[in-house]
């Protein structure tokens, strides 16, 4: 029934009383439909997930939706009971985080372009609802963390993607690993500095930017890229400083070179870049990556500073 109503809707032009030229604001009063929707979609999907027509058109309504509170922000809506149209989509909701994480392994190239802007969007949207709760059940984290190693996955095989949907596709997935390693939950931390991340994205950006690799047509994605890396390279270090595991600690200080060597090699190759496109957008976002470095730095000297007051120097002899 709800799947009617949104067609008929939609082929009609508009909501009723709403007129034509403006159907987009009145599909806005009727959020409860696409709730519905939402609802059926996700179990449809998962259903047919081997599909890749249903795939694509579920990835093209879902990416939509995780797009709209930047046009439809929920101040600006007529009813103050209702929700930004987003959401209605929790990430809290594991059927959905599941079919995102089979989406990046098995869909079209298409369809992964859209699934990596959909969890970027999402996980953006709604970090503080999921870190103002409790900490996450095992399970959950666990579907999380399926979500990370996924995105590690499609980076890893990015080269078997068409080519018109590489530098989207990694923009994307590099935005929501940022995201993700925002979403402050001890154990999802934990299994990530224990990850292959570190070790993926040296590989990753010499296939991109290595004298051998092909060039990246858009001088935007040439740009945003490199500060990708940057402030997933930050994030990861500033979540470093949480862990609560062991091993997890220590992965993470060991992969501090490589940490700081791929942070200057992406500084450097947007400050030397002789692209003229590239120079335009260089005044405003080389300043962003050389203080995400600088903030790196400092974690790292705080971090050490409050290892030496822990020391009990009064046992220390003096030399």
């Amino acid at each position: 029934k709800e799947y009617t109503e949104l067609e008929n809707m939609l082929a009609d032009g508009g909501a009723p009383g709403v007129p034509r030229d403006t159907w987009r604001f009145g599909v806005q009063d009727r959020l409860e439909l696409h709730a519905a929707v939402a609802r059926g979609l996700l179990d449809d999907s998962l259903e047919h997930s081997s599909s890749t027509g249903i795939s694509e058109e579920a990835m093209r309504y879902l990416a939509s939706v995780a797009s709209f509170y930047v046009l439809y922000p929920r101040e600006n809506s007529s009813d103050k009971d209702s929700k930004a149209l987003v959401e209605h989509f929790s990430f809290q909701h594991i059927p959905l985080v599941r079919m995102l994480a089979n989406v990046l392994l098995n869909g079209s190239s298409s369809s992964k372009a859209l699934a990596c802007i959909t969890v970027s969007n999402l996980v953006n949207y709604q970090k503080d609802a999921l870190n103002s709760g409790d900490p996450f059940e095992a399970e959950f984290a666990q579907e999380m963390y399926g979500i990370l190693k996924s995105l590690f996955s499609m980076l890893e095989n990015v080269h078997l993607m068409d080519q018109e949907y590489r530098s989207a596709s990694i923009l994307h997935a590099l935005r929501a690993i940022s995201n993700l390693l925002m979403v402050k939950d001890e154990n999802l931390i934990n299994m990530i500095l224990q990850s292959e991340l570190v070790s993926l994205l040296p590989a990753l950006f010499d296939s991109m930017f290595g004298d051998d690799s092909p060039s990246i047509s858009s001088d935007a994605d040439y740009a945003n890229l490199l500060q990708c890396f940057v402030i997933v390279m930050r994030n990861y270090v500033t979540v470093s400083q949480i862990a609560t595991q062991e091993k997890a600690a220590d992965a993470a200080e060991s992969a501090l070179p490589t940490v700081l060597k791929l942070m200057m090699a992406c500084i450097y190759g947007l400050n030397d870049c002789p692209r003229l496109g590239v120079g335009h957008l260089r005044p405003k976002l080389l300043p962003i990556m050389k203080h995400s470095f600088v903030l790196v730095i400092r974690t790292l000297l705080g971090s050490h500073a409050r290892a030496e007051r822990t020391v009990n120097w009064g046992g220390v002899p003096k030399t």
